[in-house]
């Protein structure tokens, strides 16, 4: 568009504000007020003399040519530089310095609130699975473990200081007990344990072995809840090494006597855990940790309990309305709508209680994570403060007062209200809050805008509302 059509567009806007008695005036001492003071005098002196409409149009366009006016162009470029330079160091500032507190202050509260509700939802019900290893169901590995019995138990005798070994070592030897079906599944077990996992069992079990050795005392007893990974491991780690000792090994027959120990110890223990896992084989929760609050439950009576449309809802309801910690799975199917209004009656009341506390805490929290903010600050923001006559006490008395007169606080809508307590208590003297509303607007209209994009749009928004800011609407005398 040319600088003639900006003028005609204008010019005919004005009209149709004056046949309504009406017209927009720039407020004394503002930008725009001192821009149109550049070509006003020309102005009024050209509308002094018999000119048309159109010549009008014509004059004013090229007054505003930066070509057909050098004085003016020099003018107008210093008045233009200066407002422009105005805008950018005022987003520039929302950009760099109010954006990063906004959303270190949003993490602070989202922090605070987790760390609240992770306290209040443990009075909720959590499912743990109990399942058998896979390994511990091949037929090649069951057939290893049957030469030992639950009656034959070993104690730790040897001493020996073995020293360090790396997973990939640890990995090879493992997979090489010259049957292609058991190393093939040894293989894949040991991809869901991990490295560090692996290392971690080496470490406690191996680096040092001693009578004294703590570790021993988990292959003593079994529990249905134990990690049967790390028994197993154990297991396959001694029986590798004690037919092949690693490198590293200086008095060998020491630890094969240290390594046949550890793999009948550990042997024992496996044989033990199979068959007390074999004695939950109907059952459906095998515990239920009332302190806790954690329910164990076998994975594969849980698998026949979802075929017949169960859920772990219906078991809470129905451990919470029979009051005992194991469950078959006739018991919990016997009624299950029953259960599940019975966890439906529970969780309500639960969800109730924790949101009435969190209202509670919601006024502490967006306090305390706004103080936590305060903490760093850029020199800019000093020197403002400082010639606002302002510290961060009073900051802290604001944003208290500002949150405590919230009609209603809590974290529905978090980002709303984290940006109106950091725009309203710390940067009020700022075009923050109105800025950031045009980001989300944007972001609102069109969910999948680039950043930039939104940041662009609002830049346009808020230029236009400043020069809308400057001008008046008033009656035409």
């Amino acid at each position: 568009m040319s600088i003639k059509d900006i003028v005609q567009n204008t010019t005919n806007a004005s009209a149709a504000l004056a046949e309504e008695g009406k017209k927009i005036v720039f407020k004394p001492n503002s930008e725009l007020n001192r821009v149109y003071s550049v070509v006003e005098t020309s102005i009024e002196n050209f509308l002094a003399g018999d000119s048309t409409t159109e010549e009008y149009i014509d004059h004013l366009a090229a007054m505003l040519d930066a070509k057909n006016n050098q004085l003016l162009d020099s003018e107008m470029d210093s008045l233009v530089h200066n407002m422009a330079l105005g805008f950018a160091n005022k987003i520039g500032y929302i950009k760099n310095t109010v954006i990063p507190v906004l959303e270190t202050y949003k993490e602070s509260v989202e922090t605070q609130r987790n760390k609240f509700k992770a306290v209040n939802e443990a009075s909720l019900m959590e499912m743990e699975y109990i399942e058998m290893p896979v390994l511990l169901q091949v037929p090649a590995m069951l057939n290893y473990l049957a030469r030992y019995t639950a009656d034959n138990r070993i104690t730790i005798t040897a001493s020996i200081t073995i020293g360090n070994i790396t997973a990939n070592e640890l990995k090879s030897s493992l997979t090489d007990f010259g049957n292609t079906e058991l190393d093939n599944a040894i293989s894949k077990w040991l991809d869901t344990l991990g490295d560090d996992y692996i290392m971690d069992v080496w470490n406690r079990y191996f680096k040092v072995v001693s009578p004294s050795n703590i570790a021993y005392s988990n292959l003593r007893s079994v529990n249905i809840l134990d990690d049967v990974n790390e028994r197993l491991l154990v297991f396959l780690i001694a029986v590798a090494f004690n037919s092949n000792p690693p490198d590293i090994i200086v008095d060998k027959d020491k630890f094969a006597q240290a390594l046949a120990e550890i793999r009948d110890m550990a042997g024992v223990y496996l044989v033990i855990y199979i068959n007390v896992y074999n004695r939950y084989a109907n059952t459906l929760v095998i515990r239920y940790d009332k302190e806790d609050k954690k329910v164990y439950v076998n994975v594969e009576v849980m698998k026949a309990f979802i075929e017949k449309e169960g859920t772990p809802e219906v078991i809470y309801g129905k451990l919470i309305s029979s009051n005992k910690t194991f469950l078959t799975m006739d018991e919990v199917v016997e009624d299950m709508e029953s259960a599940k209004k019975t966890w439906d009656q529970y969780y309500a009341l639960k969800e109730s209680q924790f949101m009435a506390a969190e209202k509670r805490m919601a006024r502490q929290i967006l306090i305390a994570a706004f103080t936590d903010t305060l903490s760093v600050m850029d020199d800019t923001e000093k020197e403002i403060l400082e010639e606002l006559n302002t510290n961060k006490e009073q900051l802290i008395n604001k944003c208290t007062k500002y949150v405590n007169a919230m009609r209603d606080v809590n974290f529905n809508e978090l980002d709303e209200t984290c940006r109106d307590v950091i725009c309203n208590c710390r940067y009020w003297y700022t075009d923050a809050k109105m800025f950031l509303e045009f980001m989300e607007d944007e972001y609102e209209n069109n969910k999948d805008i680039d950043a930039k994009v939104a940041a662009l749009l609002a830049t346009v928004r808020y230029i236009s509302v400043y020069l809308a800011g400057q001008t008046s609407l008033v009656n035409a005398q």
